[in-house]
C-alpha cells in the first residue's frame, strides 16, 4: 500500500529531480534497515527529505519482520500532528478502515464515537499518533488513567519525530526508560530529526539509571555513503557581520523586497512589532503564526499560506519557532533572528524545501532590542 502511494507521489511531485531522488533513496534505505534487529535507532536526514513516510515504511516493515503489535508515532507539537495524521490516514484508512489509526492528543475529538474513546483509553489500535506530553505521562505518571497505556508500548515500534525538541532536563530519564523498554519488552525505538542531538554522550548516565545497565547507543538507519546532506544544497546561510543589528523597519524592508518571504523571530512581542511595521507600510499578503493563536486558527493560516505559495501569489509570513519543526512550507527566502544552530538549520528547512529554485538565502540577523 505504501509503495503504491510513493509511486503516485513521485508522479505528481513538483519537487526537483534531485530532491525526489533523495526521498527515494531515504525510503529504500529505511526499508532495507527495517530488516535489522530490535533495538535503538536514529534516522538523521535533511529537512524535506521525506522522513514522515520513510519512518512509516521502516516501522511497518520492521513490525512485520519481528511480529510486533503496533506503531506509535510521537510528535512534539500540535501544529504538525494533524499534518502527519492526515498523511497516514490517506494511505492506510482506505485499505484498513476506520480506527486503524488512532489520534490521542488534546485536540483529538472522538465525539460520539464510543469505540474510538475506548481505543484512546489504552491505545488499542495498530497505529497510534500522539504527543510527547501523552507519551511522557504514560511512561512516568502515577495515575491509573495515564499508566493504562504503558503495557501497549511493549512489542511496538515507537517513533519520535523532531526529537531535538526533547527538554534537556528530561533527556536522561527518558532515554533510560526507552532503553529498558527496548531491552526487556521487545520494542524498537527510532529518533528522527534533521538535527540529531548528541544523546550518545549520555550513555554512562543512562546505563546507571537502567537496572539492566543498558546505555544509549542507537544505530543510525542512514549510512554515510548516501551523503544526503551534501547532496541537497538548497540553501545558503548568510550570517550578520560582527555587532551588526537590524531594526524591525530594516527587517520589514527585507521582507517587502521579495514577493514571498518568511521571518522567524524568537519572541511573540517581536512578531507583533514586526507585524505592526509591515501593516504600517501597507505590505500585501501579511500573515502571522504563533502559539498565541488557537490550533485551529494556526491550521487555517497555514492552509492559506500554502495555497498562496503554490499559486505564486504575494505572501509574507511572520512566525515564531512554532513553524520550524516539521511544518511543510516552501519559501524562496527566510529571515531568522539569531538563535542556536539547531533552530537555524530547522528554519532553513522552510526555505526552498522542494529544491526548485537553485540555492536560496537564509539570512540570520540580530534584532536591535535583543
Amino acid at each position: 500500500v505504501l509503495l503504491g502511494h510513493m509511486g503516485k507521489l513521485r508522479e505528481k511531485s513538483k519537487s526537483s529531480r534531485l530532491v525526489n531522488d533523495i526521498r527515494d533513496d531515504l525510503f529504500q534505505t529505511c526499508i532495507t534497515s527495517s530488516e535489522g534487529g530490535l533495538g535503538l535507532w536514529t534516522l538523521t536526514a535533511p529537512t524535506g527529505a521525506g522522513k514522515t513516510l520513510a519512518m512509516l515504511a521502516f516501522a511497518l516493515r520492521h513490525a512485520a519482520r519481528h511480529n510486533l503489535r503496533r506503531v506509535v508515532m510521537v510528535i512534539p507539537f500540535l501544529s504538525i500532528i494533524e499534518q502527519t495524521a492526515k498523511v497516514y490516514r490517506d494511505i492506510l484508512e482506505p485499505v484498513f478502515g476506520k480506527n486503524y489509526i488512532l489520534e490521542h492528543h488534546s485536540l483529538a475529538d472522538q465525539g460520539e464515537d464510543a469505540e474510538a474513546r475506548l481505543l484512546a483509553e489504552n491505545w488499542d489500535s495498530p497505529v497510534i499518533i500522539t504527543t510527547s506530553v501523552q507519551m511522557l505521562e504514560s511512561m512516568f505518571a502515577d495515575r491509573p488513567s495515564a499508566c493504562r497505556k504503558m503495557h501497549r508500548l511493549a512489542g511496538s515500534v515507537i517513533l519520535f519525530d523532531e526529537v531535538q525538541t526533547m527538554p534537556p532536563a528530561l533527556a536522561v530519564p527518558t532515554l533510560a526508560n526507552l532503553a529498558h523498554l527496548s531491552e526487556r519488552y521487545g520494542s524498537s525505538i527510532v529518533f528522527s530529526t534533521a538535527t540529531q542531538p548528541a544523546f550518545g554522550h549520555f550513555d554512562d548516565r543512562v546505563s546507571k539509571l537502567n537496572a539492566s545497565g543498558m546505555g544509549w547507543k542507537p544505530v543510525e538507519i542512514v549510512p554515510p555513503s548516501l551523503n544526503l546532506f551534501n547532496r541537497v544544497r538548497r540553501t545558503r546561510v548568510v550570517w550578520p557581520a560582527p555587532d551588526e543589528t537590524l531594526s524591525w523597519q530594516d527587517v520589514a524592508d527585507n521582507m517587502i523586497e521579495h514577493h514571498q518571504s518568511l521571518c522567524i523571530v524568537n519572541l511573540k512581542r517581536h512578531a507583533y512589532e514586526l507585524l505592526s511595521v509591515l501593516r504600517g507600510r501597507k505590505a500585501g499578503g501579511i500573515y502571522h503564526l504563533s502559539t498565541s493563536m488557537c490550533p485551529e486558527h494556526r491550521r487555517k493560516t497555514l492552509d492559506e499560506v500554502r495555497k498562496l505559495l503554490a499559486d505564486g501569489q504575494e505572501c509574507r509570513l511572520v512566525a515564531t519557532q512554532c513553524i520550524e519543526a516539521g511544518v511543510d512550507v516552501d519559501f524562496p527566502i527566510v529571515l531568522r533572528a539569531f538563535a542556536d544552530l539547531s533552530s537555524i538549520a530547522q528554519a532553513a528547512g522552510r526555505c526552498n524545501r522542494n529544491g526548485r529554485r537553485g540555492v536560496c538565502d537564509v539570512r540570520v540577523f540580530m534584532p536591535q532590542d535583543e
